[in-house]
């Protein structure tokens, strides 16, 4: 009883959002994090759109931040019953955590609004500034915890390129997380590999490998343990598949979580 009570002293003290222990007096292996999560696009840019084959020849389209945003749900939700604590730089207080039947894609709706405001999302530069600002702000907010910020995405390149790429800031391809996120990807066969079989880069810098320079993951960004994941292509089928079935996406918050897991494990004064 001491420990729970000194539990939820600790969550009040610090005021973590959300802050759950993983069991009753435990503080969960999470406990400490601060996870930033960044759906990406939303509101006035609902992102790429993959298709697929419909009734009578017809083509149904996929939207990118419907699917991403279901998958940081699923994140914020484990991350907090572990004991971490995730926010949101966009919310969309109409999407629940969707479990439509495997195959079938989220209806889009266009509500997402940057977090704790009533202003749509806007694309381009100028829509990602708020998120920067609102990633900063938890830097800032929690100066002794660890903090992490990542954003989720879903991209279009060659049909032959399948699976999971991880990009990390221009100059810091071998960022701790990065690295543990590409592993457990790797162990649940879902890495970005080319049409032979073979890792085709999974874990690449902003700037390289035909990849722009993203501003999400610019020196405007504070926080050093950031990345921007590319949950799959959407014109490769089986990935485009794989975005439609809530237990693929369910799959991919695990394994997020599970990286999240391994770099709370490494002492916060050698690795931020």
């Amino acid at each position: 009883m001491f420990r729970l009570f000194s539990t939820l002293i600790i969550c009040a003290v610090v005021a973590l959002p959300n802050c759950v222990h993983a069991e009753e007096g435990e503080l969960g292996n999470l406990f400490g994090m601060v996870v930033v999560i960044d759906p990406g696009h939303g509101g006035q840019d609902p992102g790429a759109i993959g298709t697929f084959p419909g009734p009578q020849k017809s083509r149904v389209g996929v939207v990118e931040n419907e699917h991403v945003y279901d998958v940081a749900i699923r994140l914020a939700r484990i991350v907090r019953v572990h004991g971490g604590a995730a926010v949101f730089t966009i919310r969309d207080s109409n999407q629940l955590q969707s479990a439509l039947p495997p195959g079938t894609p989220i209806p889009e709706d266009r509500n997402e609004m940057y977090a704790h405001t009533t202003r749509m999302v806007r694309a381009k530069s100028a829509g990602l500034q708020p998120r920067l600002n609102y990633a900063n702000n938890a830097l800032r907010r929690y100066p002794k915890h660890r903090v992490v910020f990542i954003s989720l995405h879903f991209d279009v390149v060659g049909a032959g390129l399948e699976g999971v790429r991880i990009i990390t800031p221009s100059g810091d391809p071998d960022l701790p997380f990065a690295e543990f996120l590409a592993d457990h990807f790797r162990r649940g066969q879902r890495i970005r590999k080319n049409v032979k079989g073979e890792e085709h880069y999974p874990v690449a810098a902003s700037g390289t490998r035909g990849i722009p320079n993203l501003y999400i993951l610019s020196s405007r960004n504070h926080i050093a343990q950031r990345v921007l994941i590319e949950l799959g292509n959407f014109n490769n089928p089986d990935d485009n598949w794989r975005l439609r079935d809530y237990r693929v996406r369910e799959n991919y918050a695990q394994y997020i979580v599970r990286a999240l897991t391994d770099l709370n494990r490494l002492a916060l004064a050698l690795v931020r």
